[in-house]
């Protein structure tokens, strides 16, 4: 529902589909396309709302970690003139749906449906969303891509109802990425390998008997502590709702006695004393006493990409002493000093 007279803004990389869809979906239909540069929090949080006044923008998405800086901020964020919004858009990660709805309300004055989006690059786009026809969950998607034939698969390339599984393509399409750049094994390796034959996505997810999806983060992020795995986006989930908690991430730590044992990273708003305390006693409660993190770390910033995705492979690597890799998309490098220097003082 975009064109002549709409005015779209999607922050994103221009690297990445995000970017070239962004274009399409605008200035094919004849839409004004809203661009900036620099960070979506400067001067203040107000900046992705003034420009939404200033243009008077009708289509506006956003990253789930630039929501919860926003929500984190709602007095700023809020104050300038939002009423141009007619539609929402969230892409890139999982999102909670204590945000989702927040984003609904506070952006779109629970009256603007919000579109929930992923995909990716490989993929040309989407591969779940939402139509505006049927009921739309927080957090969820209630419709597949036309013409993309998706499922959440287990193990065995067995289709899942009601339990999280691999979200998998079972049939080819034309937006399907065909090869790595003189990399064909790791192309082989990254989708085919886990169930011969078919697509894996990398995303966990979760199809309820209604027919909805949820997205519940990367697969090869899932960490699996004394047998039983468990996606860092359920344990950021819980930590997120703990006043005082803007941002967290999790990864997985080696741990002689569990296999795995989780490490939590967390920037604050205020005084952390009692946060780290409640943290720990917030995910015992919630996901059992074995799920109580070995370390818990406030640091004031977590690493991000253009987009605002955390880089959960750079804490990690930071974090275990091994070699970061590909440097390229992180926008704040000043974040991996942070966290080595808090991390050597709690060690």
């Amino acid at each position: 529902d975009v064109g002549a007279g709409d005015v779209f803004c999607w922050p994103a990389d221009m690297g990445w589909i995000a970017g070239s869809l962004i274009l399409g979906s605008a200035l094919l239909r004849g839409a004004t396309l809203v661009c900036y540069d620099g960070a979506p929090d400067y001067p203040d949080w107000s900046r992705m709302g003034r420009l939404i006044e200033t243009y008077r923008v009708t289509h506006y998405g956003s990253a789930p970690t630039l929501i919860r800086g926003l929500a984190s901020n709602e007095a700023v964020s809020t104050a300038p003139d939002l009423s141009s919004l007619r539609l929402l858009i969230t892409a890139g990660e999982s999102i909670a749906a204590e945000h989702f709805v927040w984003f609904e309300r506070a952006f779109g004055r629970s009256e603007c449906p919000l579109i929930n989006y992923t995909g990716g690059t490989e993929v040309s786009g989407c591969l779940l969303s939402s139509v505006v026809t049927k009921p739309i969950v927080p957090a969820g998607f209630n419709t597949r891509s036309p013409g993309v034939a998706v499922d959440v698969l287990d193990p065995a390339g067995q289709p899942l109802t009601g339990a999280i599984g691999e979200l998998a393509v079972l049939a080819p399409f034309v937006g399907m990425t065909a090869s790595f750049w003189q990399d064909e094994q790791r192309y082989l390796e990254t989708y085919w390998s886990t169930v011969p034959g078919v697509w894996i996505h990398g995303d966990l997810a979760m199809r309820t008997g209604e027919g909805h999806y949820l997205l519940l983060g990367r697969s090869d992020d899932t960490i699996k502590v004394a047998g039983k795995r468990v996606g860092p986006a359920e344990v950021e989930e819980i930590l997120v709702e703990i006043e005082g908690v803007i941002e967290a991430a999790v990864i997985g730590a080696e741990d002689p006695v569990k296999g795995q044992a989780l490490i939590a990273f967390l920037t604050c708003s205020g005084p952390a004393d009692d946060i780290l305390k409640l943290a720990t006693a917030r995910i015992q409660e919630r996901l059992g006493k074995p799920f109580a993190p070995r370390a818990v770390f406030v640091v004031p910033q977590l690493p991000k990409t253009r987009s605002s995705k955390i880089m959960r492979r750079v804490i990690r690597s930071v974090y275990s002493g091994s070699p970061a890799g590909d440097l390229s998309s992180l926008v704040n490098p000043e974040a991996i000093a942070d966290i080595e220097r808090i991390v050597r003082q709690g060690a």
